[in-house]
């Protein structure tokens, strides 16, 4: 599994020609029941690595059971969502933009709270990848239920790491780029006045960031 993961993040030729065996099917049936915690480690990984160059659209079933799984492990989880990093960054896939729809609430917005660094930034990417396609709609609906103004709202207040913090504001400035209705959100949760806070108050690099809203 290791091997097939490599093949699939070296090239979009390597990618496709290996999807056009048996690998998929075969990785399901290997998940379709237990298997030992290193060896979910690595096939998560190359779930999330098979996203790369193109949606596999299979996957997002168990990558979507194993994100939510209470058993799931820091490292799984990690895979899992840089596999939905992947797969919300190529604004031509439709059908993986509908497909990430389903577990992002439940499944990803959870991790924009989480006291890991990388699980904040991966989830924020996430956030930002489908608000920056301009894609209107898929704007709106990422934000309609008021997780993620929220999660980013307590970011830009608490969040000491100027990592995600620069994530943050990114994701910020790109909805600030939609529909005013998503503008609308962020003055009535007093992000944009805590953007221009940072102006004066952050390191450069959050500065920088905070001048693109």
């Amino acid at each position: 599994m290791w091997a097939l993961g490599n093949i699939l993040g070296d090239s979009p030729e390597s990618h496709h020609e290996l999807l056009s065996t048996d690998f998929v099917s075969q990785t399901l049936k290997l998940l379709s029941s237990p298997v030992p915690p290193e060896v979910m480690r690595v096939t998560s990984w190359a779930m999330g690595l098979a996203q790369k160059f193109g949606p596999v659209l299979p996957f997002l079933v168990p990558m979507r059971r194993l994100l939510l799984s209470a058993t799931a492990d820091s490292e799984v989880s990690e895979n899992l969502l840089r596999g939905y990093e992947y797969l919300t960054r190529d604004p031509a896939c439709s059908e993986a933009e509908i497909a990430v729809q389903i577990p992002a609430e439940e499944a990803i917005w959870p991790y924009l709270g989480s006291d890991k660094v990388l699980f904040k930034i991966l989830a924020v990417r996430i956030v930002d990848n489908m608000c920056s396609t301009g894609r209107g709609e898929t704007i709106t609906r990422t934000l309609k239920s008021g997780v993620v103004i929220r999660a980013v709202a307590k970011m830009l207040e608490k969040e000491r790491d100027e990592r995600v913090l620069c994530e943050a504001i990114g994701t910020v400035a790109d909805i600030a780029c939609g529909y005013s209705r998503d503008v609308q959100r962020l003055l009535d949760a007093d992000i944009i006045k805590r953007v221009r806070d940072l102006v004066l108050l952050s390191p450069i690099s959050i500065r920088v960031s905070s001048c693109l809203v």
